[in-house]
């Protein structure tokens, strides 16, 4: 089979990584989700912490909120007047993203993946894993053992993260069907039977190229 890349963006409480550590178990290939951050800062010789506080956020400002500052490649390194921990440091995180599309055929949660590989030689599958608003409460409840309201606050907290970060990186909607080439929802379908349609899709696309 020729190499790949499925990039996956998800909804909180979703279980969207569930669904991508199971696509990368059936197909025998790698699962990337934070262990970016850990490639992102082995590789680059900046701390794990600065890394994990930037983790799919924007820097706490209105103007950083609702501005861009899309990825060009470019790497600014720390010693620099122009490095910002929260902007720059996707850059980095970017270009673990890019060598390990280059390296291998892998599923890849977050971080921008579908936006920082659009342009480069890789068969990219871009997918996006959503659930009615009920479904992830319930999930939210159960996985961590907390209240319905406690829940709903999670849920709406870190959506807000992933589509300021994905925004002020991409200039893009984080859930517009237009960024995907699948949005499924785990309401109705299994992680399983999730997992079978992104690979049935895959194989299609494939075999087309």
């Amino acid at each position: 089979m020729e190499k790949f890349v499925i990039t996956v963006n998800r909804c909180c409480g979703s279980n969207g990584a569930s669904v991508a550590r199971k696509v990368a178990e059936k197909l025998g290939i790698g699962f990337y989700d934070r262990d970016l951050i850990d490639l992102a800062s082995e590789q680059s010789g900046i701390s794990l912490e600065l890394f994990a506080a930037a983790d799919e956020r924007v820097k706490n400002s209105l103007l950083t909120r609702i501005s861009t500052d899309e990825y060009d490649g470019t790497l600014i390194t720390p010693e620099s007047d122009d490095f910002d921990d929260y902007q720059k440091l996707f850059d980095y995180q970017a270009d673990v993203i890019r060598n390990l599309a280059k390296k291998e055929s892998c599923v890849i949660v977050g971080r921008c993946a579908d936006y920082v590989l659009l342009n480069e030689d890789v068969n990219l599958v871009r997918v996006f894993v959503g659930a009615r608003d009920h479904t992830c409460v319930q999930n939210e409840m159960k996985r961590l053992s907390i209240t319905n309201k406690q829940a709903k606050e999670r849920i709406n907290k870190i959506n807000t993260y992933r589509k300021e970060y994905y925004h002020h990186h991409t200039g893009r909607r984080w859930n517009s069907a237009r960024n995907y080439d699948i949005c499924i929802s785990t309401t109705v379908l299994s992680t399983d039977e999730c997992a079978d349609i992104i690979i049935q899709y895959l194989n299609k696309a494939l075999k087309k190229d």
